[in-house]
């Protein structure tokens, strides 16, 4: 999910100017004149190294980007934007999405263990370490009447769109972090109760688990790709050291119960 940051960026100079890839013309594949928000997904993808994933742009982030409603964004519009991800104020917030199955239990248990970790005064900080001691992570399941989801990028943007009209936001469904000696917590179900069908995901509490889009990444992504030719595995931006969490019905059946996500 991308995300825009309100506050502004204190520095000593602008921000350089995008590398050749992030240049208008090639970003504008169709030749429209201007950048749609299929083309700023294709270019988010690219940057953040999403080869094996979908960005979805929501429809207030594009508001906010598409200053004159043309459903575009014209070379000052993108102009902006190329600024914005290289000031680091445009960022994603990944969410794992497992596969929908049958399901009739109505209440479902997040089971963690987060073993605390001690950083050497060396080692890099990052986000993720500043957030080590609390527990950022928690299932979302939508209900929903079929097994079907989509199959690419247009779709999931679409897929978001129609639930945000419905005044459903899976993807925010983390609102804050928790003790680590909360080994239990109480996944979020949203959806229509009746449907059959739950689709889990793997959400994490605002700004704990952040990646920028950086323009210099979709240089480095293409030197840096694993040896098998593929970047990273998103599931990577999840892990960290001693994290496992499993997805299990909350009324269990004395403890046998097979779980629906595990990380």
């Amino acid at each position: 999910v991308t995300k825009y940051l309100q506050h502004h960026v204190l520095a000593a100079k602008p921000p350089p100017p995008p590398p050749p890839a992030h240049k208008f013309s090639i970003v504008d594949a169709d030749h429209s004149g201007g950048v749609n928000r299929m083309e700023l997904v294709a270019l988010i993808e690219k940057a953040a190294g999403l080869n094996n994933a979908h960005a979805i742009v929501s429809d207030d982030l594009w508001n906010k980007l598409d200053k004159n409603d043309d459903g575009k964004l014209d070379a000052a519009e993108f102009a902006a934007v190329s600024q914005r991800m290289s000031a680091h104020t445009l960022f994603i917030e990944p969410v794992l999405v497992y596969p929908p199955q049958k399901q009739t239990a109505k209440a479902f248990t997040t089971i963690r263990n987060v073993p605390k970790v001690e950083h050497g005064a060396d080692q890099q900080v990052t986000t993720r370490h500043q957030i080590i001691e609390k527990a950022c992570e928690n299932f979302v399941l939508l209900r929903q009447g079929t097994l079907a989801i989509p199959g690419n990028s247009r779709g999931w943007n679409e897929w978001y769109d129609e639930l945000n009209d419905e005044d459903i936001d899976p993807l925010s469904g983390v609102k804050e972090c928790s003790a680590l000696d909360e080994n239990e917590t109480a996944a979020r179900v949203l959806g229509d109760a009746a449907d059959a069908y739950v689709l889990p995901m793997l959400v994490t509490a605002p700004g704990s688990n952040i990646f920028f889009i950086d323009p210099a990444a979709m240089i480095a992504n293409t030197e840096d790709s694993t040896e098998d030719g593929e970047d990273e595995d998103l599931f990577a931006r999840f892990e960290r050291e001693g994290l496992t969490l499993e997805l299990k019905p909350a009324e269990t059946n004395n403890g046998n119960d097979v779980a629906l996500a595990v990380v």
